[in-house]
């Protein structure tokens, strides 16, 4: 079971984005906006050559992202407060790969397992299974085991961007389920970490997705 992923390739919609890939490319949209650089503007939402700045300023407000004299502003919805765990895909495939040619249903199994064999592949076959108790909670979570604020998420977003506008959060919307931190413990007794921090996988997204 894995947490909130991120990465290269992502949906960047702007309708129905993730919240990383979502922020990402409004803290980008705004960032030009605030350089006044409306040609990039353009190209990134794809519009038409002939559409004018009041047409292009109505686009970026309808996302929160709004200029008035020299101050560029970005609303988000909710208080900021709400908290999320995310991975970096990569960590998740090496997740996957580890938990595949490392880790053995006996090793998840919290009971008496009787009569075990090896194949002649040197795979455990179990011919009888006599369970200590009821077999559940078999699964393993994958995560990072961190979480942080959407606020604080947004914060770091915008500094790894560069955008120097401001930035609010808009109360009346709301926040979701107010935290989802996963319980790791189980991958980790295993042997594995995710290894890609959440900064370094933060920056690295925002250069894949600025250079394509």
């Amino acid at each position: 079971m894995p947490t909130n992923l991120y990465g290269e390739n992502d949906n960047f919609d702007l309708e129905n984005s993730h919240v990383f890939p979502a922020l990402l490319r409004k803290f980008y949209l705004a960032k030009l906006l605030d350089e006044n650089n409306i040609d990039k503007i353009a190209i990134n939402l794809g519009v038409a050559d002939n559409m004018n700045l009041e047409q292009l300023y109505l686009i970026l407000a309808k996302y929160g992202i709004t200029k008035v004299g020299n101050q560029t502003y970005i609303k988000l919805w909710g208080s900021g407060n709400a908290k999320r765990e995310f991975l970096h895909v990569d960590d998740m495939v090496n997740a996957c790969l580890f938990v595949m040619n490392k880790v053995d249903f006996k090793d998840l199994f919290d009971g008496v397992i009787e009569n075990i064999a090896i194949d002649g592949d040197g795979r455990y076959v179990y011919n009888n299974m006599h369970a200590a108790k009821e077999i559940r909670n078999t699964h393993i979570n994958i995560g990072s085991g961190l979480d942080l604020k959407i606020s604080e998420l947004a914060e770091l977003v915008a500094k790894k961007i560069g955008y120097q506008g401001k930035m609010e959060f808009d109360n009346k919307m709301p926040d979701g389920t107010m935290r989802k931190l996963q319980d790791i413990s189980k991958l980790k007794s295993l042997g594995w970490t995710a290894k890609i921090s959440l900064e370094d996988g933060i920056e690295k997204v925002i250069n894949w997705y600025i250079n394509h």
